[in-house]
């Protein structure tokens, strides 16, 4: 158990990475994790990703971009700021590529129960795996149990790495919050499952939503997102660079959205990324907005 996902990340990294080592990983992706790959003092390397991966890493391009200096390859399925997964099969082959050249693999799922149109799948059911297997996994009670804030994760990593993990542990943090341990409890409970199975559902009715109305509105969703709760959309049609239209959508259409630079250096210009964790009445009036607010562009002023 560890304070939240990043947490969890944090010492699976800290118990196996050494200075100047690489952690192979898709571009874009979520920064933090970059961010806690350097706090180890190794490099974080990121793979340009796009729609015709899914925007996710391939064990083919893992291959093609190990070097000496690679230590571990790092995913996140779902992704943020994609909300797409890698599906099972290759999961499993990123995995055993890894290990076939001696390296680790780390398997961020803490978005792993909120999937939609396909059963939610974990690396840990790849075949062949076991205790020895060099594949961490980390997760979260925060996305699939609304218990952001509580700061309570956990990780499954092989057994020869326990006893690091546990001594870095005991010296960084000593443990997650106690009461946020005593609230978890409740979500091994029928009624919470419930829950969670309506909140997927809700995602779901959501995204088609939001990309039905982005589509509408001119920006590109190559590939529907299949979990999380995210959208990534081209915008370079709208505007060449996203994070002045970020800024215009803010304050001209009242509409928030995040720019791509905050994911990564492969075309951040050209990417916008939605979030629908709100209500459907928002976002459907969000829709509104910068729907009226593309006519209004296009009637008016024309894009720079």
């Amino acid at each position: 158990m560890t304070p939240g996902a990043s947490g969890a990340l944090l010492l699976a990294l800290a118990a196996t990475v050494d200075r100047d080592q690489q952690v192979l990983l898709a571009d874009p992706g979520y920064p933090c994790n970059r961010n806690l790959i350097r706090m180890c003092e190794a490099a974080p390397v990121g793979i340009p990703v796009g729609a015709s991966t899914d925007y996710q890493l391939t064990a083919g391009l893992v291959a093609d971009r190990w070097a000496p200096p690679t230590r571990a390859v790092l995913l996140a399925t779902p992704s943020n700021p994609t909300g797409t997964l890698v599906a099972p099969k290759e999961l499993a082959a990123v995995a055993a590529e890894a290990e076939r050249r001696g390296g680790l693999c780390f398997v961020d799922e803490i978005y792993g129960e909120l999937v939609y149109d396909r059963p939610p799948a974990t690396v840990l059911a790849a075949p062949g795996l076991d205790d020895r297997s060099p594949v961490f996994v980390v997760n979260s009670f925060s996305k699939t149990f609304g218990m952001t804030g509580w700061r309570l994760g956990w990780m499954v990593c092989p057994e020869w790495a326990l006893p690091a993990v546990e001594a870095l542990a005991q010296n960084a943090f000593i443990s997650p919050p106690a009461p946020a341990q005593y609230g978890s409890l409740a979500a091994f409970t029928p009624e919470v499952w419930a829950i969670v199975e309506e909140r997927r559902r809700a995602f779901a009715s959501r995204r088609d939503v939001l990309v039905d109305g982005l589509r509408a509105a001119g920006f590109g969703v190559p590939v529907m997102p299949q979990g999380a709760f995210y959208v990534y959309a081209r915008s370079d049609g709208i505007d060449g660079d996203s994070l002045r239209l970020a800024r215009r959508l803010l304050d001209e259409a009242g509409v928030a959205a995040v720019p791509g630079l905050d994911f990564g250096d492969h075309e951040p210009e050209a990417h916008l990324r939605f979030s629908y964790t709100t209500s459907l009445d928002q976002i459907r009036e969000g829709v509104r907005r910068l729907t009226a607010w593309r006519q209004e562009a296009g009637s008016s002023r024309s894009p720079t």
